[in-house]
């Protein structure tokens, strides 16, 4: 690995930097000010050591940097969505763990091209860094997952976004992963062009069957939606998107596109929360990008050669990541969960909140009332005033169960100054037929006065 222009992987690995922050904002949701800080200081830690191992391999400076970006936007995805129910100690020593454990040894594995045992003995293809961002992330997210579950752990709901968000999210995401396939090249040819395209026509085909499948599936397609399909499409190509020609890009943007969808919904279903949509949006897709790769890669692949070698490169070489990805991932997260605590549970909401929300959703009305002040401030979420004092909050209460059917669930709570706490909600809205209208998180603030609530804020 040397005789790299240095400048060039610089310069792209400073726009794939861009993946870290637009990564962790489409799939944590908008951060509160902890989260904010972890992953602030997450980033360029996890960057720094990632880039140190890689210079101890022997790398260029440029290399060593590239692969810090690619590990710092995997770093960010995991704590943006850990985070939302997680403790900050927990996952900082379970991103430090696995940084060491498995983003190094797969990158080393598929990217030092003398003497990484995938690349050389294998024969694995991985051009654009899927088996990091794609494969490593998202059988840490199954992992994760799977331990929460088994513990009896809080999960987390789906995260708040905004419309802006999502189109930051989205455009810098896609922008990070044109520099990822740009910088993996190490020159600026004609090449270099066709990487730039292939990501886009990738994007658009994902885009279009991440929405084929949701309009099939919930009868309407969505901007999460949208967005997540372009990601897909993003992600797909990257192991070969030099050796692809237009209609393979779309004919696996789509394929990726759709049943990242498919997966995403059957995770949510089976209890992933949050990690459904890691799933659908980085798992799945590379796991179609390895295995696409084997099949149609120009001169290479199945289709254009007549022959199956690279497709059993490709197969082994990703059996081989997840399931060393997936064990060692597993083990890093229970061994973490056992000592310090990784996921969350109950005991991360303060108990007077966690007997307000009860009583909400059980429909008690003077359970809530008890713990509020009698000239408690409630905001009227129909119409954004603010009423006064606790008759008008029974008023507003029992308007609002007449018509709708809310479900609260606080996933985490914290004290902040001047007496508030905050509280990360996720809300289900039902109508009274039982169809759901709204599934969100939302950040309630409470005030305390003499041991009760007088006053709520949404934020």
């Amino acid at each position: 690995m040397t005789g790299s222009p240095i400048v060039l992987l610089l310069a792209t690995a400073g726009i794939t930097l861009l993946l870290a922050p637009a990564l962790a904002l489409f799939f944590g949701g908008r951060p509160d000010r902890r989260r904010r800080r972890a992953i602030a200081v997450a980033i360029p830690a996890s960057m720094l050591v990632t880039a140190i191992g890689w210079l101890l391999l022997g790398a260029d400076p440029g290399v060593a940097a590239f692969q810090g970006a690619l590990a710092a936007a995997a770093v960010a995805v995991i704590l943006a969505v850990g985070l939302r129910t997680g403790s900050i100690r927990g996952y900082a020593i379970f991103s430090a763990l696995w940084l060491v454990l498995v983003i190094l040894p797969v990158g080393y594995a598929l990217f030092d091209v003398v003497h990484g045992p995938l690349v050389t003995a294998l024969g694995t293809l991985d051009f654009g860094g899927a088996s990091i961002l794609a494969l490593c992330t998202g059988t840490a997210a199954v992992a994760i997952a799977a331990v929460s579950r088994r513990r009896g752990n809080a999960v987390g709901g789906p995260p708040h976004r905004t419309v802006a968000a999502f189109a930051f999210s989205g455009l810098a995401a896609l922008l990070g992963f044109v520099a990822v396939d740009i910088g993996s090249e190490l020159v600026f040819d004609a090449t270099t062009v066709t990487l730039a395209v292939n990501e886009l026509w990738a994007a658009l085909a994902g885009l279009g069957g991440w929405t084929i499948a949701q309009v099939v599936n919930v009868h309407r397609p969505t901007l999460a939606g949208l967005i997540a399909g372009m990601l897909a499409g993003s992600v797909v190509v990257l192991p070969a998107s030099p050796w692809l020609d237009t209609t393979s890009v779309v004919v696996l943007g789509v394929i990726a596109g759709a049943l990242g969808h498919i997966s995403a919904v059957a995770a949510r279903r089976s209890g992933g929360g949050p990690w459904a949509t890691v799933i659908g949006v980085l798992l799945v897709p590379g796991v179609v990008g390895f295995v696409g790769t084997g099949i149609v890669a120009q001169g290479l692949g199945l289709v254009f050669s007549g022959h199956i070698d690279l497709l059993s490169a490709q197969v082994g070489g990703l059996a081989i990541i997840v399931g060393y990805s997936l064990v060692v991932t597993a083990l890093i997260a229970l061994l973490v969960d056992r000592t310090v605590g990784l996921t969350g549970s109950s005991r991360l909401v303060d108990e007077t909140v966690v007997r307000l929300y009860a009583a909400q959703n059980r429909r008690d009305l003077d359970g809530v009332l008890a713990r509020l002040h009698p000239s408690v401030s409630w905001p009227n979420g129909w119409n954004g005033e603010s009423l006064e004092g606790a008759d008008a909050v029974r008023a507003l209460l029992t308007r609002q169960w007449a018509e709708l059917n809310p479900s609260l669930v606080p996933v985490r709570s914290h004290r902040v100054r001047g007496g508030w706490i905050e509280v990360d909600v996720h809300q289900v809205l039902r109508d009274r037929d039982g169809v759901v209208i709204a599934d969100s998180t939302l950040v309630h603030a409470y005030r305390e006065r003499d041991g009760l609530f007088d006053c709520l804020e949404i934020r």
